[in-house]
């Protein structure tokens, strides 16, 4: 009896990794066909830019798109992940998680307990490669033992927040939590980009993320509207710092189309920020950058 259980057993988990398997194969060639995979956006009346043909109202876009392609420059660190949909949709762009750290401030446990599709997101994003870190504080990243010797390219930290309802609060703590974000990054000798997407709107344009950035040595290279369609991570669903519930939450990403992704990079040694402003014109004339 015990031999027939094992036996059975056996064959439902060949069945789930068939299922798996098959899935991935959908999901590559899915992307594959859309051309997201080469970092190209296929428009008419297009320009080179960056290397990457897109046309002149997406330069923003193809930027932060090439910067996601540039794996062999080193690892890429997630933070403030919810339920890790972006991590799995961004190694499913490049068909491979093995350069991506993907991090949240909860642990195991609460995660799994406030974002049910967390599991098997986490899971196919681990199955493509990926490492997955909980009990990140992402104001604290220098002191976390498992990621300060790390030399990242990029750091990406989507929609921070707080949690705060309270209008005032709600400002002064996010912007607090923002600042310490960027004075953290600051220990990390290899300069990674950091790329920050925010809602649009009141509270968050009181943040003032670009002169915090500032304060600590970054500039701003662009900013786009933020389109996980468009930028070829469709795979990624918001969810809320307070978690997701059925019935109450939004699906969807309904909550983030107003919204906006901003790359920034470290101010080089010499560099004033004059130069850092021309070194952007280009950008900044043909993105909407507010």
């Amino acid at each position: 009896m015990a031999k027939l259980k094992r036996a059975l057993k056996a064959i439902q988990e060949k069945k789930k990794q068939d299922v798996i398997r098959v899935k991935k194969i959908i999901q590559k060639n899915i992307y594959a066909n859309r051309g997201v995979n080469s970092g190209i956006v296929k428009v008419q009346n297009s320009k080179e830019v960056d290397g990457v043909g897109i046309e002149k109202k997406n330069v923003g876009v193809g930027r932060i798109q090439s910067e996601f392609l540039k794996f062999d420059e080193g690892l890429t660190l997630l933070v403030g992940e919810g339920n890790f949909s972006f991590a799995k949709a961004l190694a499913m762009k490049l068909q491979t998680g093995e350069n991506i750290i993907a991090t949240c401030l909860d642990n195991e446990e609460e995660v799994l307990l406030k974002y049910p599709d967390a599991s098997e997101h986490i899971q196919e994003f681990q199955e493509m490669g990926g490492t997955v870190f909980y009990s990140v504080d992402a104001t604290k990243l220098h002191n976390n033992r498992k990621l300060k010797s790390k030399k990242f390219s990029r750091i990406i930290f989507n929609f921070p927040h707080v949690g705060m309802k309270d209008m005032h609060r709600n400002i002064l703590l996010n912007k607090s939590l923002i600042q310490q974000f960027f004075q953290s990054t600051l220990h990390f000798p290899s300069h990674p980009k950091i790329f920050i997407t925010l809602k649009e709107g009141s509270p968050y344009d009181q943040w003032d993320v670009k002169k915090i950035a500032k304060e600590y040595g970054y500039v701003c290279e662009t900013s786009v509207k933020f389109d996980p369609v468009e930028m070829g991570v469709e795979g990624y669903t918001h969810r809320r710092t307070v978690g997701f519930e059925e019935g109450l939450s939004k699906s969807g990403n309904e909550e983030i189309r107003n919204s906006r992704m901003y790359l920034f990079r470290r101010v080089e040694v010499g560099e004033d920020e004059g130069v850092g402003k021309k070194r952007r014109k280009k950008d900044d004339e043909s993105d909407d950058e507010k």
